[in-house]
């Protein structure tokens, strides 16, 4: 019988790999939720700093999300003993 934690590390990847999908695709469709964000009239420069700061936090997102996969592959995080559930 499978035990709790023989489950954990097929599920942490799954989530981090669908993380990784969800942020790329909203990392490409951005335009919507920058004119969601914005007033219902508003300028080119607006939408200009809008985009620029969305962009930025899909980018940190990305990025962090990359080095959670990292860490997870090279094994620093699924068997170093103080940093695992088991």
């Amino acid at each position: 019988m499978m035990s709790f934690t023989d489950g954990i590390i097929p599920a942490r990847f799954a989530l981090m790999s669908a993380y990784t999908i969800i942020t790329i695709v909203a990392l490409y469709s951005r335009d919507p939720n920058v004119i969601a964000c914005l007033p219902d009239h508003y300028s080119n420069e607006e939408y200009n700093h809008k985009d620029f700061s969305l962009k930025i936090g899909y980018f940190a997102a990305l990025g962090l999300v990359i080095f959670e996969l990292l860490g997870f592959v090279s094994g620093i995080s699924t068997f170093m003993p103080m940093a695992t559930l088991a």
